[in-house]
């Protein structure tokens, strides 16, 4: 395994499984030529800072920001700090194991420029989250061309081909899964088993207007522009103030 391998772990109050998901990482890792694990702490309000500063672990980047502006764009910041020839994100909680990065880097090897990690195990999910899945999952197949019987996860596997054009999104929200299949037919799944699952952060609101941004910003329909068209006529100026 010659290539770099980047692994990028958004961070949200995780002081009680980062310590031992960075100890199972490197123990992944070290199988590769080269590595560098990038910490992005959204802002935690725990002690993960400290958990992470007293573990005093190489090749690992922590940045820790001052606002917490949610797990996409804190995921994004990360992918921009990264220099592997293929980038892996993982959640932070030891729902997805990191000895699965091996089947996401075997699979991806076969040709494909993502791979997901789907957890296959049925499981009893939460009613909030179980709504959240199958709503993206029809925005997703309604916006994208990707095929319907391929699913998308938070653990997933790029190359950096892939990353590079992810990194280029311009738009005011940004949602990585749309990224990427906006920019790549080349999916793939693996089957991995997560452990239990946890508590979700969002509230069924808070899915709602996720899905709604992803639906105005992402649509076919365009409907940004739509609204920018038919108010053009009612703008009497328009100019940036610096």
């Amino acid at each position: 395994m010659r290539e770099k391998i980047s692994v990028v772990v958004p961070i949200y109050n995780s002081e009680k499984t980062i310590r031992k998901l960075l100890n199972r990482l490197h123990l992944v890792l070290y199988n590769f030529n080269d590595y560098e694990i990038i910490l992005i702490d959204d802002c935690s309000h725990d002690q993960s800072y400290k958990v992470i500063k007293e573990s005093n672990i190489t090749n690992t980047t922590y940045i820790r920001l001052s606002k917490n502006v949610g797990q996409q764009l804190a995921t994004f910041y990360g992918l921009m700090q990264t220099s592997g020839d293929y980038v892996i994100i993982i959640d932070d909680d030891l729902e997805q194991n990191p000895e699965d990065i091996v089947k996401l880097y075997s699979e991806i090897k076969k040709g494909f420029h993502v791979v997901y990690g789907i957890d296959t195990k049925v499981k009893q999910k939460k009613l909030i989250r179980s709504i959240g899945s199958s709503l993206r999952d029809w925005l997703f197949n309604r916006l994208t061309n990707k095929q319907k019987n391929i699913l998308v996860s938070s653990f997933r596997i790029m190359d950096r081909q892939l990353v590079n054009k992810v990194l280029l999104a311009d738009c005011k929200f940004i949602y990585l899964s749309m990224e990427i299949l906006k920019n790549t037919n080349l999916v793939g799944n693996v089957a991995i088993t997560y452990e239990k699952n946890k508590e979700s952060n969002y509230h069924l609101l808070s899915l709602i207007k996720i899905w709604w941004m992803i639906y105005l910003y992402y649509g076919k329909c365009n409907m940004l522009k739509i609204f920018r068209k038919k108010l053009q006529p009612f703008i009497i100026e328009e100019r940036s103030i610096s």
